[in-house]
C-alpha cells in the first residue's frame, strides 16, 4: 500500500521556472556573471598586484536575537572591546569550541591599515568561503552580500576604502539556510550530513589592482600525439574606470624558469568603462610537452599581462596539459582508459573544523597515496583552493560538486515519520514548506544552484585536476521534476565550461531505485551512492542492484559514488557485527568481488577517508554526532582495519 502511495506521489510534477534572476553578460559568447556590482573575478596563482592578506584574530560577537544591525555593530563608532576574538581563517563552531553547536548570526570586526591607491585603481575584498550567509561593511558603509560557504566572491571597496590609512571592516555572518538555499534545508530540520560550520572559514584578503584588471582566464591545454601540446587562451578584462580603455593582451608559458612558449598572438583592444570586453589569442601547438596525469603530474605557468598607459596587470595560472573523455562507455585520460581508485573526502578536523591547516592537508594527502588512490571527489562542496593545487601537484583527478544536497527527500523523511515511526506531531499534509514536491523546481533554488555552479567552474576551471563537475549529490531523483532541475544546471554548467564531462550522484535505495529512476540517462557517467549491507539489505546485494543500473542505462559507464559502514576505531568482534573494524571489511571484500565480476562499472568511492562531525547521529549511535565511516579515525590517529582492504584492493587495480 505504502509503495503504491509513494509512486503515485511521485508522479507529480513541479513548476517551471520563471526568468532567472541572475545577472550574466555575455561578451562575443562568453558569459561573465555579475555579482555585487562587479564582475565574477577568477582566482590565480600569483599576480603583482597589491595584496594584503586579512588573515589573524578578528573580533567576534555571536547575535542570537539577530539585534546586531539595528544595535549598529556594523559602525565603525561601535565599542568591540567587550567582544570575544575568533581566528580568520576559521570557524566558530569547531568542536570543544564554546559555540559548537550555534546556528545564527554572528559578527566579525577587524582594524587594519591599508596600502596607497593610486588614481583609478579597484580595491577588491576577497573572501574564498563565508559559510554561510554574509554582509559586508567596510567604514560603515554596506559593500555587498554573499550566500554559499565555498566559492569565492569579491565586493568593490574603492570607494569606501581609506587608503594609506586605518579601516574598519564588519562581516555579518549567519550559518542558518532555507528551503531555497544550497544546501536546502530539509523537512522540518536544517541538518546537513556534515556539520553546519559558520564563520569566515577561509582566505580573506585586499587586492589592488590595475584600472583594466584580467578577471577571466579560459585555458585550452590539450595534449597531441608525439609529446606535442595545444594551447589556447581566452578571457575577459575588466575597465574599472570612467572612460574607455585600450589594452594590450599577451601571454607566455613556462616550465620552471624556462620559457617552452615565448608567446601566444598578441592582441589590442578597447575596453569600456564600467565593463568587460572579450579577448583571444588563439591557440598554438607546442613541442615538447608532458602530459599531466597521476603517474606523471607536471605542470606549467602560463603568464597574462594586460598592459596599457602607464599601468599593467600581471597573473599567472599553474596548468597542466590533460584530456578526459567518456566515450563508448569507457574513461579516458589522454587517450587511454582510466579506472578511477576513488575516495571521498570531508574538510574537517578537531583542532579547526572545516579551515583545515597545510598540514593536516598534507596528512590527508599522504593517506591517498598510500591507499594508491588517483581519484577524489571532495565531499558536497567545492573544497578550499589550496586542497585543489595539492591535486594538480600530487595528480590526483577529482570531481568537484555543488553542495546542491537531497533536495526533495523530505518528502522520504515525511512517509517515515507517518508510516514507519508512527509521529503524531508530523503536518497533516504534504507542502513546500515541508521541502517536498516541489523544492527542486523552486525559481529560488535553482537560481542559487546555477549561481553556485558558475562560481565554482570559474574559480576552477583551469585546475588539470578537475575532470568532472558534479551539479548534486541524492536529490529525489524518482521524480519528473528532477529532470527540469537537472536540465538546468547541466545547461548552465556546459554554458560556462563546454569540455568537461558532468555528473550528478544518484539516490539509490532498495525497491524503488533504479526501478523508478528518472534522471540516469543525464549525466556523461552516472555516480550511484549505495549502501548495501548498511541501511539496507546485504553487501552482495550490489551485484544485482549494478545489473539493474547497467541494464537501463547500458551506454553510460557507472561509477560508486558512496559505499561503506561505520565503525568505531578499536571496536573488534570474533563474528563480524556493525560498528566493528571486522564488519567494515567484510563490506568492501564482499562489494569488491561483485564489483570485479562487472566490467561496466569504472570506479569506486569508498564513503569516506576519515569519520567526521554530524549533527544526525544522536544518543544512540556508538560516538555521538559522529559519522564513522571513515577509513581512520576524526583526528586520524587510528587506522581502521579497512584501510588495508582499501589499499590492497587498489594496489591491485593500479597494477593491472
Amino acid at each position: 500500500m505504502m509503495i503504491v502511495l509513494v509512486a503515485m506521489l511521485f508522479t507529480v510534477g513541479g513548476v517551471t521556472s520563471p526568468q532567472s534572476s541572475l545577472l550574466i553578460k555575455e561578451y562575443k559568447g562568453m558569459p561573465c556573471l555579475w555579482d555585487n556590482g562587479l564582475p565574477y573575478f577568477g582566482k590565480f596563482v600569483e599576480t603583482d598586484r597589491a595584496v594584503k592578506d586579512l588573515s589573524g584574530k578578528w573580533r567576534f560577537k555571536i547575535d542570537p536575537n539577530d539585534k546586531g544591525e539595528s544595535e549598529g555593530f556594523h559602525l565603525p563608532s561601535h565599542d568591540v572591546s567587550g567582544w570575544d576574538t575568533e581566528p580568520v581563517p576559521g570557524v566558530w563552531n569547531r568542536e570543544n569550541s564554546e559555540h559548537s553547536h550555534y546556528k545564527g548570526a554572528a559578527w566579525y570586526r577587524l582594524t587594519f591599515e591599508a596600502p596607497s591607491v593610486k588614481s583609478g585603481q579597484l580595491a577588491r575584498l576577497y573572501f574564498d568561503g563565508v559559510c554561510f550567509h554574509a554582509k559586508v561593511w567596510l567604514n560603515g558603509k554596506l559593500l555587498g552580500r554573499h550566500s554559499d560557504g565555498y566559492t569565492a566572491w569579491s565586493v568593490d571597496a574603492t570607494g569606501a576604502l581609506k587608503a594609506g590609512g586605518r579601516n574598519t571592516l564588519t562581516v555579518r555572518v549567519d550559518n542558518r539556510r532555507s528551503y531555497t538555499d544550497v544546501p536546502p534545508k530539509l523537512w522540518q530540520e536544517e541538518k546537513l550530513g556534515w556539520w553546519p560550520y559558520g564563520g569566515i572559514a577561509r582566505t580573506a584578503k585586499l587586492v589592488i589592482s590595475p584600472p583594466l584588471s584580467i578577471n577571466k582566464a579560459v585555458v585550452e591545454a590539450v595534449p597531441q600525439q608525439d609529446g606535442k601540446g595545444k594551447l589556447g587562451l581566452r578571457g575577459l578584462v575588466y575597465n574599472h574606470g570612467k572612460e574607455d580603455k585600450k589594452v594590450s593582451i599577451k601571454a607566455r608559458l613556462r616550465k620552471g624558469a624556462a620559457i617552452i612558449c615565448p608567446g601566444l598572438v598578441e592582441q589590442n583592444l578597447t575596453v569600456p568603462a564600467k565593463d568587460c570586453a572579450r579577448f583571444d589569442l588563439g591557440s598554438k601547438v607546442i613541442e615538447d610537452i608532458e602530459a599531466w596525469s597521476p603517474e606523471n603530474p607536471s605542470l606549467y605557468t602560463l603568464e597574462i599581462e594586460a598592459a596599457g598607459g602607464d599601468f599593467t596587470d600581471r597573473v599567472t595560472e599553474n596548468i597542466g596539459f590533460q584530456r578526459f573523455e567518456v566515450k563508448n562507455g569507457e574513461l579516458l585520460l589522454n587517450g587511454g582508459p582510466v579506472w578511477l581508485r576513488g575516495m571521498n573526502r570531508h574538510e574537517d578536523v578537531p583542532e579547526t573544523g572545516l579551515y583545515q591547516p597545510e598540514n593536516r592537508m598534507a596528512e590527508d594527502m599522504e593517506f591517498l597515496k598510500e591507499l594508491h588512490v588517483n581519484y577524489m571527489r571532495p565531499g558536497h562542496y567545492p573544497n578550499d583552493p589550496r586542497w585543489l593545487y595539492l591535486c594538480d601537484k600530487e595528480g590526483i583527478i577529482l570531481t568537484e560538486e555543488i553542495p546542491l544536497y537531497q533536495a526533495s527527500s523530505g518528502l522520504l523523511k515525511w512517509f517515515e515519520a507517518i508510516f514507519i515511526k508512527k509521529q503524531k506531531d508530523v503536518p497533516p499534509r504534504i507542502s513546500k514548506q515541508y521541502s517536498t514536491l516541489q523544492q527542486m523546481t523552486d525559481p529560488e533554488l535553482l537560481d542559487n544552484a546555477s549561481k553556485q555552479i558558475i562560481e565554482m567552474i570559474e574559480r576552477d576551471r583551469n585546475h588539470p585536476s578537475i575532470v568532472m563537475w558534479s551539479v548534486g549529490n541524492e536529490n529525489l531523483t524518482y521524480i519528473k521534476s528532477a529532470r527540469k532541475m537537472y536540465k538546468r544546471l547541466i545547461d548552465v554548467s556546459r554554458r560556462f565550461d563546454p569540455e568537461r564531462e558532468i555528473t550528478f550522484a544518484l539516490l539509490s535505495g532498495p525497491v524503488v531505485s533504479p526501478l523508478m529512476e528518472k534522471t540516469g540517462d543525464m549525466p556523461d557517467v552516472i555516480f550511484v551512492n549505495e549502501y548495501y549491507g548498511w541501511y539496507f539489505g546485504e553487501p552482495e546485494g550490489v551485484g544485482g542492484f549494478l545489473d539493474k543500473v547497467h541494464e537501463k542505462y547500458p551506454e553510460k559507464p557507472i561509477v560508486i559514488s558512496e559505499f561503506g559502514a561505520g565503525t568505531v576505531a578499536g571496536r573488534h568482534s570474533d563474528v563480524p557485527e556493525k560498528f566493528s573494524e571486522e564488519y567494515q571489511v567484510h563490506v568492501y571484500e564482499t562489494q569488491f568481488r561483485e564489483i570485479e565480476k562487472r566490467p561496466f562499472v569504472k570506479g569506486t568511492m569508498p564513503w569516506i577517508l576519515a569519520d567526521f562531525r554530524c549533527p544526525w547521529f544522536k544518543e544512540e549511535h556508538p560516538v555521538y554526532e559522529m559519522n564513522l565511516k571513515g577509513l581512520v579515525n576524526y583526528d586520524r590517529s587510528h587506522k581502521k582495519m579497512a584501510f588495508e582492504t582499501i589499499k590492497e584492493f587498489y594496489k591491485s587495480k593500479a597494477e593491472e
